[in-house]
């Protein structure tokens, strides 16, 4: 599989992440720290590491939480060093149609980031094989023209999966499915804590 690595590092700023997580936690149920097994459902930097040999993974720039509302179950993970790889990821399990609702948050929150970044960023929409039974979205970011990082939306009925990370980049949504089934296959039987499953 090839993997393409952005030449310019580029720190998508934290607008999608926090207008996600405030919709979540405006009515918290509770906030936990999720699990390492909660964590397999989701990608992380460390997915990236035999990719980029000369960035160290430092998991003190890591910020990870597990919140439950409504019903469901939402595991969000950030990783925000300052240079090189930035990485937000979601996932969640909940009862039915929590699913859609978690992707629609995360299509409103990339419609943010784009008017928060202007024309400093593109999102350039790609097909892409892989996904949950719901819509799938798969996004090429581009500055200036190159390819800096990709996003990834998509969700069934009772899971949702939202991804977005820059400072590398797959070029196309086949080469992207590889990556990305793995972390499917777990969310789709992954529980999560979820009280209403």
């Amino acid at each position: 599989m090839s993997f393409a690595i952005g030449k310019r590092t580029w720190m998508v700023r934290p607008a999608v992440l926090g207008c996600i997580l405030s919709m979540c936690f405006s009515a918290c149920i509770s906030l936990q720290t999720p699990t390492n097994a909660d964590l397999t459902v989701l990608v992380t930097a460390q997915d990236f590491a035999r990719f980029i040999p000369t960035h160290q993974i430092d998991e003190k720039h890591v910020k990870a939480n597990k919140v439950q509302v409504a019903g469901v179950s939402v595991v969000t993970y950030e990783y925000q060093p300052g240079e090189g790889l930035y990485l937000s990821a979601e996932a969640s399990v909940g009862p039915h149609g929590s699913g859609k609702e978690h992707a629609t948050r995360s299509l409103r929150g990339i419609t943010v980031a784009k008017w928060w970044e202007g024309k400093d960023l593109e999102f350039e929409e790609h097909p892409i094989p892989a996904g949950l039974d719901g819509d799938t979205r798969f996004f090429v970011l581009r500055s200036e023209g190159k390819p800096i990082g990709n996003a990834y939306v998509t969700h069934d009925d009772r899971h949702g999966m939202f991804l977005l990370f820059s400072g590398v980049y797959f070029p196309n949504g086949e080469e992207f499915s590889t990556f990305i089934t793995p972390k499917l296959r777990a969310l789709k039987t992954a529980w999560l804590g979820a009280p209403d499953i």
